[in-house]
Order: structure tokens, then sequence, then C-alpha cells
């Protein structure tokens, strides 16, 4: 928690919330630890580093590029996640997902993972 608030989150609230949306994502049990807010993309040290060669650097926009995921990557990677962490169960996925049983289907189908 200190590690929290003692961090600036120069993204302001936005930042904040994609930071415990991803840790929600990655976290392997019922309790989210740092590891999964402060990960290797986004532990404190490394956004220090990032904006300021974010400041320092003519092209922010080849920065902001290389460090975009495409969605569906994201997307996969969730999906694949939630059903490790459900056991398979396509209804506890969708809840944890918050999206419909035929959602997860049609991912899973779409991104050929097993059922």
């Amino acid at each position: 928690m200190k590690k929290i608030l003692s961090y600036s989150w120069p993204g302001n609230i936005r930042e904040l919330e994609n930071a415990i949306e991803r840790a929600v994502n990655l976290c392997n049990g019922s309790i989210i630890t740092e590891n999964e807010i402060f990960n290797a993309e986004w532990s404190i040290t490394n956004a220090a580093t990032r904006q300021a060669e974010e400041s320092s650097s003519t092209s922010s926009e080849a920065l902001s590029e290389r460090d975009i995921e495409p969605l569906e990557v994201m997307e996969r990677r969730a999906i694949e996640r939630a059903l490790s962490i459900s056991g398979g169960n396509i209804t506890i996925t969708a809840n944890m997902l918050q999206v419909t049983r035929n959602t997860i289907y049609n991912k899973m189908k779409k991104y050929n993972l097993a059922e």
C-alpha cells in the first residue's frame, strides 16, 4: 500500500485504474500483490525511466508505440489466465471477466483455446 501511495501516478486515475485492472487479470490467487501491480512492464523504476525518456526524446510517438500491446493479445492472455484460475470453468471465467458465457466460448474458438 505504501508503494501505491508513494507512486506519483503521472497518468492520474486512469493509470491507477489500468494498473489495478491489469493486476486483477494477472493475479494467480485471490490476493493481489505488489508484483501484479508493479510488474516488469509497470514497475516504478521503469515508469520513471520511461517518463524521463519521453520528456527527453524528440519522438515520443515512437516510444509510446513500442509500449502498446494489441488488444487481442491482452484479451487472449486474460481469458487464458481466467480459465487457468477457474480450472476451466466457463461460468466462473465469464464472471471473472464480466462477460457472458457465450462470449467466452466465442473467444475460445477465435483464439483456438481448448475447452
